[in-house]
């Protein structure tokens, strides 16, 4: 295989990929739910499986769009440019309308939460693994940045190893909010413990008025 294009690369991920990746990257449910599973039994475990599944909706959707739209043609570039252009248009759009429905409906301090929260603990690997699947199909915050980045990999028409390290890439991009709890519990389990704890009470404090944000910002950048 050839080596990647550093040339071509670095503009790509400087101007494209880095912006867009942060930002399907600050997704706080997903990162509390990590947190979560590291306070149960097998915590390591159930994380590193959680992390598999959310991973893989991701490795599959990026192997798809560079089947179906890649191959280094301008062709495939510029059936995606197209189909992906009307996409960024919808998915600003929707952004901005959920941004204003957050902000208009507060949350129910007194409501229950979800029925699979009540039951985390028992949670088993394979579960774990399903649950990280179900949270990355269900993102809607992640999934519209990760497809708009998987346009600018294919349009940028790069060699097949250029192309493969900046999928690659990308997707390292977006699940370090979910790798960086891992690494950091696994150095230290007790101290690791204690801060993750911390940083999941934040999350949850103000996970509403991060995600309006995130919508606010990408949805302008998607529409622009």
């Amino acid at each position: 295989m050839t080596e990647p294009n550093i040339t071509a690369l670095l503009p790509l991920i400087l101007f494209s990929l880095l912006p867009l990746g942060i930002g399907a990257a600050i997704s706080p449910w997903p990162t509390t739910v990590t947190i979560m599973f590291l306070s149960t039994g097998r915590p390591l475990a159930k994380a590193l499986a959680y992390l598999i599944g959310y991973s893989a909706v991701l490795v599959a959707i990026g192997i798809f769009a560079l089947t179906v739209f890649g191959g280094g043609d301008y062709e495939g570039g510029d059936r995606l440019s197209a189909v992906g252009g009307t996409l960024d248009v919808v998915f600003g759009i929707l952004f901005l309308v959920l941004a204003l429905k957050l902000w208009l409906k507060a949350p129910d301090p007194s409501a229950p939460p979800p029925r699979w929260m009540s039951a985390f603990e028992s949670i088993n690997i394979s579960g774990a693994f399903l649950l990280g699947v179900f949270m990355m199909v269900t993102n809607f915050s992640t999934l519209p940045l990760y497809i708009a980045g998987l346009k600018e990999i294919v349009t940028a028409n790069l060699n097949p190893a250029g192309t493969l390290f900046a999928l690659v890439l990308f997707i390292l991009l977006i699940v370090v909010e979910l790798l960086v709890p891992i690494v950091v519990y696994a150095r230290s389990p007790g101290r690791g413990g204690e801060l993750l704890d911390g940083a999941r009470q934040w999350l949850e404090k103000y996970n509403r008025v991060i995600t309006i944000c995130i919508f606010v910002f990408y949805g302008i950048l998607l529409l622009a």
